[in-house]
């Protein structure tokens, strides 16, 4: 996705504070765009201010339990009263350096125990700009957990639960399996997004959810040799370009069903809306163990010395 570069009317889906003053010069956010992918960047600058006045800027959002997120950054307007965040260094703030998403990464909460969010909602920054001398600013940028574009579906069958985001276009598309660590449960935000970057993905819960398994103990691979041949049934996967990633506990597992499941190895038998043969998709081609969420996957060839999880 094409990152489009602000120009200096360019304000898409943005809310604008203050009126109109003849006496007093007032701010304005100048946007790339209002709504994107969460991990898609977005240029800040802002007009308005005096020349070579402090303008501080302060980015809020309350996140799905309630919980307020805030992060700042005070910097000096150039000579003709602008701020650029792709190019302008903070003075103080909650970021140092130049970096055109300082703000949103550099969000804390206020409380100091947040719990990590698996909602597939999107989220709503509100963007502040003041000085002392001129009418603050104001815009709201949404970020979205799924990308436009992308399909969901939740994946309750033969015995799997799960949510598949489909990337848009028929395909067919690479794979991935993500897997949650060990707290359990149906973790879909990586999968989501990832999704809008042309990657299908099956966010596969595997106990701690539902009516799966309520610990982490004797998980049957049997159920992972399912889920990938669920995955190599689908019209829009490429059955020879199917991988595993997870994080803590999950990337163990992932390496666990790259050596369990390598490339010569067959598996998925049945397809699972039809309920009949694979036929010509029952290999299973490529399986990959991946140990960080990138495109970049290592294969696992060697075989394991355990056939479960405990």
């Amino acid at each position: 996705m094409a990152l489009e570069r602000a120009g200096k009317s360019r304000t898409d889906n943005i809310e604008h504070s203050g009126g109109p003053d003849s006496m007093t010069q007032q701010l304005r956010f100048e946007i790339s765009s209002g709504r994107a992918a969460a991990d898609v960047p977005i240029v800040i600058r802002l007009a308005g201010a005096k020349p070579m006045e402090p303008v501080t800027i302060h980015a809020d959002l309350e996140d799905y339990f309630g919980v307020p997120w805030v992060s700042h950054a005070t910097f000096t307007a150039d000579e003709s009263g602008r701020v650029d965040l792709e190019q302008d260094a903070p003075l103080t703030g909650s970021y140092p350096g130049v970096d055109s998403m300082g703000l949103f990464w550099s969000m804390t909460a206020r409380d100091p125990t947040p719990v990590v969010t698996r909602s597939r909602d999107s989220l709503h920054v509100k963007l502040t700009a003041e000085t002392n001398d001129t009418i603050p600013a104001s815009a709201t940028v949404q970020r979205l957990v799924v990308p436009d574009g992308v399909t969901v579906r939740d994946v309750r069958q033969q015995g799997l639960v799960g949510t598949f985001f489909q990337p848009l276009g028929p395909g067919p598309h690479p794979a991935v399996i993500t897997l949650s660590g060990s707290s359990g449960g149906l973790y879909e935000p990586p999968a989501a997004l990832l999704a809008g970057h042309g990657l299908a993905r099956l966010a596969l819960a595997y106990f701690g959810f539902e009516d799966l398994p309520g610990e982490l103990v004797s998980i049957p691979l049997e159920y992972f040799e399912t889920a990938l041949g669920w995955l190599q049934c689908q019209a829009s996967v490429s059955r020879d370009a199917i991988a595993v990633v997870g994080s803590s506990r999950g990337g163990e597992l992932a390496l666990l069903l790259g050596a369990t499941f390598p490339p010569d190895s067959r598996a998925g038998r049945r397809c699972t809306e039809s309920r009949v043969a694979c036929r010509d998709r029952n290999r299973i081609g490529g399986i990959s163990a991946c140990v960080e969420l990138q495109r970049r996957c290592t294969a696992i060839r060697a075989r394991p010395t355990a056939a479960r999880v405990d």
